[in-house]
């Protein structure tokens, strides 16, 4: 399943949620104003920019990754 990690009126973040779902794929979209752990993570790994995209433990990027990795996949 997928992650999908962004904020409010996030328009790279609504696109890739609506990439997942045209495409018919599961997901779970956390906002990251809303999670502590989330802002450590993205200062750990040095996360600049929303969305950031996981599937499962692999991290696939952004919205243009997205788009990428689902057109490789």
């Amino acid at each position: 399943m997928y992650s999908v990690i962004g904020a409010e009126d996030c328009r790279f973040c609504d696109l890739a949620k609506k990439k997942l779902d045209s495409e018919g794929y599961s997901y779970k979209y956390l906002l990251l104003s809303e999670h502590k752990f989330l802002l450590d993570f993205f200062k750990l790994k040095g996360y600049t920019t929303v969305p950031q995209i996981f599937l499962g433990d692999q991290h696939v990027g952004g919205y243009e990754d997205l788009k990428d990795h689902l057109t490789a996949s």
